[in-house]
This record gives C-alpha cells, sequence and structure tokens, in this order.
C-alpha cells in the first residue's frame, strides 16, 4: 500500500509541477502503469502553445539498447517541438527507471507497453485526436475510406495522432508496435533489424563482436532495482543464450527465441506510413535488415486496397565504430526528411517526402531514385580451392568492423571493373553456390572489396556455416548490402576467407572448396 501511495504521489507531484526546457516548451515527467502495471517512466515536451484548445500531434521516442529517454529538448527532440509536435519519451521496460524485464521488443511486452503509452496520450488535452467517439458518417460509407480519413471522422474511442521516431532498440520497437497498434499513424524507424538470428549470428555464425558488446552494454545499464521496489533484468534466455553460444559456437537452441523478436513475422500488419532509414555502415543492423523491412511493408495495403506510403533512406551511420566513411550531413538530411514524413502522414499537410529512394555513397554524396533496386544486376561466377581452416583466432578486421584479409588466409574472384565514370554499387547482393572439402564443416566470410584502395565496402563482411561431412552443401544467401562509389578504372573483387575478427571461428581444422554465383546491384 505504502508503495502504491509513494508512486501515486510522484505521478502527482510531476503533473503538478512541470519542468521548463526553455521559454517555450513544457516538459512534464512521471510514471505510468503499463498493461501488466509494471512502470513506465516517461518524459512530455509540448510545444509552445500547445493546450486544449490548441492540440498537436504526439511523437513517441525511446532509447537505444542499454540507454535512457530523452529529458532535455535538444536534437531531433528540439526539432519536432519546433515543428509543432509534443514528442513522449519514455525508458523501455528493465532499462533506465522503468520496472520489468527486458523482452527484446517483443510485441507481448514492449509492444503493449506503446499502447498502453498511447492510451496515456490519449487522455492528454494537449494531444490531438482523430475523432471524438461520435461519428457523422453511417459505417458503411465509413469502411469505404482511406484508413486516415476513417480514423478523423468514426473511431469508437478517441485515437491520438501519433507518429513514432528513433534508432536500434527505438526502431524495431516502432515496427512492433505498429502492426500490433492502428493508432499509430506514422512511424520513421532507423537502423532497425528485420530478422533478429539473421544480424546476431547470420547464417549460424555468432557475430561475436557486437553480441558481447551487446550483451555487457545492456546488463550494465539495468535497473536492478530500484528505490520503490522495481527491479529491472533480462530475459533470463539473454544471459543463457550469451554464454552458451560463447561456449559452443552454437546458435541452434536460442534461434526460436530470437526469431520471436523478428519484425518480419509481424510487418506484414503494418498499415501506418513507413519511412525506413538504415546506415551503410552499420555491421549490426546492416543495410540488408533495412531494405527487407523497406521491401515487406511496400507490399502492405491499408483497409481501403491502396498501398501503405513507403520510404527508405541509406545514409552514412549507424552500428560502427572507426569507419573511414564521412558521415557528412547525414543526420541533418535524415531529421529534416522525418518532420516532412511527419508533416505529410501526421499533419495530412500536402508536404514532399521526396523520392522513394535516396542514399549516401562512401564519399558522403547524396542521390536518389523512384524505384528499388536502383540499378541493375551483374551475375558472375567462380571458384575457391583449397581455403584452410584453423581452429586458433584468425580473419581481418577488427571486432565491429569488417577489413581484408591478408593474401595467405583468403581467395579473391573478380567481380567487375568500374567504367570510365565510375559505377556505383548500391542494393544487396546475392551469393548461390556450393561447397565441398575436409572436414566437419566451416564458417566461411564474404566480403566485396576495392582492389586498388584494399576497401572493404561499407566495412560489411557476410557469414556462412557449412557442412562438409554429408558431401555437397549448396547455399543462397544474401550478402550484407552497400552503397558504394568504384572509381574509374578499379577493380571490385569477392573476398573470400575462413576467418574473421567481427565474429567467431569454427574451432577444428577443415579444407574447403566453393563453386559460387554472384549477383551484383551495379549503376554505371
Amino acid at each position: 500500500m505504502k508503495k502504491n501511495v509513494f508512486i501515486a504521489l510522484l505521478v502527482i507531484v510531476a503533473s503538478l509541477f512541470p519542468l521548463h526546457a526553455g521559454a517555450d516548451v513544457t516538459v512534464k515527467e512521471g510514471f505510468m502503469a503499463s498493461w501488466d502495471g509494471t512502470e513506465i517512466a516517461y518524459t512530455m515536451f509540448l510545444p509552445d502553445g500547445a493546450d486544449a484548445a490548441n492540440p498537436v500531434p504526439v511523437v513517441l521516442r525511446t532509447h537505444g539498447w542499454g540507454g535512457t529517454r530523452e529529458r532535455s529538448a535538444g536534437g531531433l527532440v528540439g526539432k519536432l517541438l519546433s515543428a509543432g509536435y509534443a514528442v513522449l519519451t519514455w525508458d523501455s521496460r528493465g532499462f533506465g527507471n522503468s520496472g520489468g524485464q527486458v523482452e527484446i521488443d517483443h510485441p507481448d511486452w514492449e509492444g503493449k507497453d506503446v499502447s498502453a503509452l498511447i492510451d496515456f496520450a490519449a487522455k492528454q488535452p494537449e494531444i490531438e485526436k482523430r475523432s471524438s467517439g461520435k461519428s457523422p458518417m453511417p459505417q458503411a460509407v465509413l469502411n469505404r475510406l482511406p484508413d486516415r480519413v476513417k480514423k478523423r471522422f468514426g473511431s469508437a474511442e478517441a485515437d491520438p495522432v501519433v507518429g513514432m521516431s528513433g534508432g536500434s532498440y527505438a526502431g524495431g520497437i516502432q515496427l512492433m508496435s505498429a502492426a500490433i497498434d492502428s493508432r499509430i499513424d506514422a512511424i520513421a524507424p532507423e537502423i532497425a533489424w528485420n530478422d533478429l538470428p539473421r544480424s546476431i549470428f547470420p547464417n549460424s555464425v555468432p557475430k561475436l563482436g557486437w553480441d558481447t558488446l551487446l550483451y555487457w552494454s545492456g546488463q550494465t545499464a539495468l535497473t536492478n532495482g530500484l528505490p520503490r521496489g522495481e527491479t529491472g533484468n533480462y530475459n533470463p534466455e539473454i544471459h543463457r543464450s550469451y554464454f552458451q553460444v560463447s561456449a559452443t559456437n552454437d546458435p541452434s537452441p536460442f534461434v526460436e527465441f530470437f526469431d520471436a523478436r523478428s519484425p518480419k513475422h509481424y510487418i506484414d500488419s503494418i498499415t501506418a506510413p513507413t519511412f525506413v532509414i538504415q546506415g551503410t555502415i552499420d555491421t549490426l543492423f546492416t543495410v540488408t535488415e533495412g531494405v527487407n523491412n523497406f521491401l515487406q511493408v511496400g507490399d502492405n495495403t491499408g483497409a481501403d486496397g491502396t498501398q501503405v506510403p513507403v520510404k527508405l533512406m541509406l545514409y552514412n551511420s549507424g552500428h560502427t565504430i572507426g569507419s573511414s566513411v564521412p558521415s557528412g550531413n547525414a543526420r541533418a538530411t535524415a531529421d529534416t526528411a522525418i518532420i516532412s514524413w511527419f508533416d505529410r502522414y501526421l499533419k495530412e499537410q500536402e508536404t514532399d517526402t521526396g523520392p522513394l529512394v535516396e542514399y549516401q555513397d562512401n564519399l558522403g554524396s547524396w542521390y536518389s531514385a523512384d524505384s528499388w533496386p536502383v540499378g541493375d544486376e551483374l551475375t558472375i561466377t567462380g571458384t575457391a580451392s583449397n581455403l584452410v581452416v584453423t581452429p586458433a583466432p584468425s580473419g581481418g578486421g577488427d571486432i565491429v568492423k569488417g577489413n581484408p584479409n591478408s593474401k595467405e588466409t583468403s581467395a579473391r574472384i573478380p567481380v567487375l571493373t568500374a567504367d570510365s565514370d565510375g559505377t556505383q554499387i548500391v542494393g544487396v547482393p546475392r551469393l548461390s553456390g556450393e561447397a565441398t572439402g575436409l572436414g566437419e564443416g566451416a564458417f566461411l566470410f564474404f566480403k566485396l572489396v576495392d582492389a586498388e584502395t584494399n576497401q572493404v565496402l561499407s566495412d560489411q563482411v557476410t557469414a556462412l556455416s557449412v557442412e562438409l561431412l554429408n558431401g555437397p552443401e549448396a547455399f543462397d544467401i544474401q550478402l550484407e548490402g552497400v552503397s558504394w562509389s568504384l572509381p574509374a578504372g578499379h577493380d571490385l573483387v569477392l573476398e573470400i576467407s575462413t576467418g574473421s575478427m567481427m565474429y567467431s571461428n569454427y574451432r577444428a581444422a577443415a579444407l574447403v572448396n566453393l563453386d559460387l554465383e554472384l549477383s551484383v546491384p551495379v549503376i554505371d
């Protein structure tokens, strides 16, 4: 009882005595009971002039893995406020000042928290609602209208005008939430994942560098007991998976757990306009993940039968450490585009949201296209023989970024020579083939490399586990997506190695032979 009284007092005090982030912005903070009673810490920013007579749309934002909510009106929060949006930030369950157990953006847990936050926003007089709950139109007429028009004239209950933005963990929750709560009117997920097992142990190879950084950064950020009696912790399966996979090199017992946290299983239900933003040099949640989200949402239709609006931006940012690729004006460009997206789909203004696809190359220059893929497909074949697998750690690069392997530990297959104006490689390559050899199996690593500069395109390394005991093993995989301008006369090669510092290495000796077919997206 005392605990409940204390929490109630905190909420009342936060509401009665709002903070002020400046002369024109009001900030309210407190705790909100989620669907299961877990207390979720929030901060509500209200722009100048927002009140019951002049309500505004609200944009929900949470934080990256192991982080905490934004509590000051800087960065994109400040830009959204200046553009006339309220912003509601929160600590995801288990992190920051929120209680509960971290479930990795599962729709039945963190997804329901977002629905509770939307319920909370709907009760705020300063937040714009789509309808009052009483419709002037017959239901038969409403059913034939586009979703966004239907919401304005005939929701069964008050429906706040809601958008979502944010990156990484804050990007994944947008896809999950929009799939289960149709009240979300537009989303702009940045550097999120589509297939979680593919991101953390792609093609059954543990991505040890990122997996280690994620586990320990999240573990040290957990609430681990709050003054008001709550505790935050990982789902125990997260602990088990990290230590068991590190010890055994076998992620298969945990694929089902992480797969249930993959947006690819839920995206088919999204009807909210979706602006996918992905990092070209992101080696955790790669371009391939963003493109798959973009294409999957783009196949959706609303209740009125029209295609769900989508847009894709590839910028030089994301989960990376030490990349030599310049970011240029990536952040500012993305922020401007996000606000335009919300102006169009939250405020319903006739705002130009730009071309279907915008992308940055390795020089920081921007390009655009009105279709995807943006170029043509070049297909080559090749072979690699007698690749030696050793149980000792080996390979090029560092723990989160790909560098070329030495000639002694890799093979290279010619792909193309850039023409006189240079050649762009933009999109998601595909690799198929057959592996044979001696030994139990192998981990193989593939990189596209500029042979003249010895640079790995977009820092990307794709991993593949093959078994050799039962004869030839066929495979057909997506490589990690890239966005790269190859200078005139430079040669592009496919490098194949049996070790990488980004990943676990195979723990037995083997000898591998490969017959390959590679398809590369090119723009001449």
